[in-house]
């Protein structure tokens, strides 16, 4: 595994920085997932997708030494566990993978617009600038939505329905 021009101990130190790089962000999601008052519905598409990505990349690229062994494990066990890490509102944040500060205040404006008939979930998006935005689909109808949003932002007009 390690070779004498210490080539070796280069991949293995990059492993393990890439291992705990991500035991680091697993971290952070579970303990902002914690925090969630008012859960996002569940994706089953992103949950299906996550599986096949994840166990279709370990057999289609599974490499032959150890330390690349142990990184595309890591990456599919991101994979993995991204796809199946709980969303929603916080009380100070919204907290959805890959947003990293999520907190209500920052977001020029936020939307609610009824995703269903029959009111069990509410589309929230939140636009950071007039075209950028991102959306979470969370349950509860939008009135109970509104009122909580509002109880948590400093700014109420911030809230709209569409």
């Amino acid at each position: 595994m390690v070779n004498t021009d210490g080539e070796g101990v280069i991949i293995v130190n990059e492993t393990i920085a890439i291992v705990v790089f991500v035991l680091i962000m697993m971290y952070i999601e579970i303990k902002d997932s914690k925090k969630i008052k008012i859960k996002a519905r569940t994706n089953y598409v992103r949950m299906g997708m996550a599986i096949v990505i994840s166990i279709s990349s370990a057999v289609i690229f599974w490499p032959n030494n150890l330390p690349q062994q142990l990184e595309l494990l890591t990456i599919s066990t991101l994979i993995l566990f991204f796809g199946f890490v709980p969303e929603g509102l916080g009380r100070e944040k919204v907290i959805k993978v890959g947003t990293l500060d999520g907190d209500y205040n920052r977001y020029e404006k936020i939307e609610l617009e009824s995703e269903d008939k029959k009111n069990r979930f509410t589309r929230v998006s939140f636009f950071i600038r007039k075209n950028n935005a991102t959306s979470l689909v969370v349950t509860g109808d939008k009135n109970k939505v509104f009122d909580y949003l509002n109880q948590a932002i400093s700014d109420s007009d911030k809230v709209q329905f569409r």
